[in-house]
């Protein structure tokens, strides 16, 4: 099957029309946006505005969404909440809620047919193409925790109306104090908007395919510092497959991870708690089971090149050497 390809099964997957039209507008649209600021109007605050949008959505993604929401990695006062759903639904994801749903159906069947964005099914079927073909969004199991949450879903049930209001009619509104609403509007609902998906869609593809394996084999997780580095830290996808609680993706201090150190700095000051570490000794136990397996890999594979080498050679020596009969005959 070619990367990308819908799965073939007993019932062929139908094109939502709805997402499809949608995520093809606004990749036009951004282009337009690219083409309006450089022929129509320019301002550095609109631009500005956009670069905020994009790191308070994509915090309210990394750091809400999924370790929040998603995976209970810590809790958060009901400021950071509302902050994260807002913003969260100026991200174009869907509410936190269908978001969680898929996400945690993601975990507990990675790289089956029952995993939304299964990188088996290929590269761009994993980083966007699973949109296309996704299923009713009413269709929302696995998440009874946050159904329970007001929050969650007033959001839920309002989804569409804030995405329209914190996308673009916020920033419209903001772009009115510098003279340039169209331009503010533009940048932070379809140019921020184009470059966020695609940030957070390469941790569905490129970290499934490329990087490192430090702490589980048994799925295609990866770590990635390039993909942590446009993400807010969550290129360290190996170590948060294998501890999905923790509420650190990059468990080293030094690793790129400022969705840690935004969730760890807020707790020093009341909005956020219970902060879940996984215990160093089990880190290192992981790390220890790769290594192992690895070895015994490595191993394996030299028994075998040494056992397909002395093959080789007495095949190759057989060949050279006459039969017996051969041999007698040719002296007489």
């Amino acid at each position: 099957m070619e990367a990308g390809t819908p799965p073939l099964s007993e019932e062929a997957p139908r094109l939502n029309w709805i997402n499809f039209l949608f995520i093809l507008s606004v990749h036009a649209a951004a282009l337009g946006t690219v083409v309006y600021m450089a022929a129509v109007q320019f301002s550095w605050w609109s631009v500005a505005l956009g670069l905020f949008w994009m790191g308070a959505s994509s915090m309210s993604i990394t750091g809400g969404y999924h370790r929040l929401f998603a995976h209970n990695a810590y809790k958060a006062g009901w400021p950071l909440r509302l902050f994260y759903l807002l913003f969260g639904a100026a991200g174009v994801q869907n509410s936190a809620l269908k978001w969680s749903a898929d996400h945690r159906r993601h975990h507990n069947k990675v790289d089956t047919e029952q995993d939304p964005y299964n990188i088996r099914r290929g590269f761009w079927w994993a980083h966007i193409l699973w949109i296309f073909y996704h299923e009713d969004a009413s269709d929302v199991v696995g998440v009874k925790d946050l159904q329970a949450d007001r929050m969650v879903m007033f959001q839920h049930r309002h989804y569409i109306a804030l995405a329209i209001l914190m996308g673009a009619v916020v920033p419209f509104c903001l772009g009115l104090l510098w003279g340039d609403p169209v331009g503010a509007m533009l940048i932070c609902a379809f140019l921020r908007l184009l470059l966020q998906w695609h940030a957070t869609f390469s941790i569905n593809s490129f970290t499934h395919v490329w990087g490192k394996q430090p702490f589980s084999t048994e799925n295609s997780a990866r770590d990635s510092f390039w993909a942590a580095l446009i993400t807010l830290g969550e290129g360290y996808h190996n170590y948060h497959h294998r501890f999905a609680t923790d509420y650190r993706n990059g468990v080293r201090w030094y690793h790129f991870d400022p969705t840690k150190w935004f969730v760890w700095t807020l707790s020093h000051v009341g909005l956020t708690r219970e902060l879940k570490r996984t215990a160093q000794e089990k880190i290192e136990r992981a790390r220890e089971t790769v290594r192992t397996q690895k070895a015994a890999a490595q191993q394996a594979l030299a028994e075998t090149a040494e056992s397909a080498g002395a093959l080789a050679s007495s095949v190759l020596d057989g060949t050279r050497r006459p039969a017996p009969a051969l041999a007698e005959d040719q002296r007489r």
